[in-house]
């Protein structure tokens, strides 16, 4: 659950960062207005589809890279939660179900 908030916490400083300083002289500034919407996608999907989460994860690092240039990266908070929510998210691994039940029976019963 942690790297699903991340990656839409940095989502959403990407986003609102890159509006701020998005110029239209310089369209690629834009860009980041892009980076923050997709890293709020890429949270939920953490959550609805855990068998993609090391592709999210890579792709969610690349963005957080990508966002640096343009809009400042959420001045550098947003990239450092896509960045963290990213490997987070590649490291993370689901517990199957009934693993967490065995765990709390067992706690219980080594305090009796």
């Amino acid at each position: 659950m942690l790297p699903a908030i991340l990656l839409i916490a940095g989502g959403i400083f990407v986003l609102l960062i890159g509006l701020a300083v998005a110029s239209p002289n310089a369209p690629l500034s834009y860009l980041s207005v892009y980076v923050g919407p997709i890293g709020i996608v890429l949270g939920g999907l953490v959550v609805a589809a855990p068998g993609l989460r090391r592709a999210i994860g890579v792709v969610a690092v690349l963005l957080a890279v990508l966002s640096l240039p343009y809009g400042y990266g959420g001045l550098l908070v947003g990239a450092f939660l896509l960045g963290f929510g990213g490997v987070l998210a590649y490291l993370w691994s689901p517990v199957p179900p009934g693993r967490g039940a065995d765990r709390k029976a067992r706690a219980a019963r080594s305090h009796d």
